[in-house]
């Protein structure tokens, strides 16, 4: 595990909401890829295996507000 991260395009991420003690490497599997997951009442990054199926995120430029 090289504990370096980087966004799908791979651009540097230079900021983390890591749940505690992650990123961890836990299973067997290399955990190389971040999901979301509820810790307590947050949601935080935990580091899974890339080949587990999950819903993806959307990035799009923000709307400026008017008023």
């Amino acid at each position: 595990h090289n504990s370096q991260w980087s966004g799908e395009e791979a651009t540097k991420v230079d900021f983390s909401y890591w749940a505690a003690g992650e990123p961890n490497n836990a299973t067997p599997r290399s955990e190389d890829c971040a999901e979301f997951k509820k810790y307590d009442s947050q949601f935080s990054w935990n580091d899974e295996s890339c080949d587990r199926k999950k819903r993806w995120i959307c990035e799009k430029k923000p709307t400026p507000c008017v008023g």
